[in-house]
């Protein structure tokens, strides 16, 4: 059986998805709640919590890579050999 893909989250399911902290998701829900105040299929306020859709989960996304994504980016080897031939590796992390 296939499970449905959810088409609304709330703040505390955006906050396990993109893996930021709970203060970030605040800050980054206010220029988000700013910049779709006028389409309420987007992003609405239910009850008591925030109904945002799958198709605006990218404002929520990293502003800068993490210290290991920066270093598995940049990890690599190498080997210059005396006639001038190199050989490029990247390192697995």
């Amino acid at each position: 059986m296939l499970k449905k893909e959810k088409e609304y989250y709330s703040l505390a399911e955006v906050e396990k998805l993109v893996d930021l902290q709970t203060r970030s998701v605040k800050y980054r829900m206010l220029t988000v709640k700013e910049k779709y105040k006028d389409d309420k299929k987007l992003l609405f306020k239910g009850k008591k919590n925030w109904n945002i859709h799958k198709s605006i989960l990218f404002e929520f996304d990293r502003k800068q890579l993490s210290k290991e994504e920066r270093i598995a980016k940049y990890n690599s080897l190498v080997t210059i050999s005396p006639d001038g031939q190199y050989e490029v590796e990247a390192l697995k992390a």
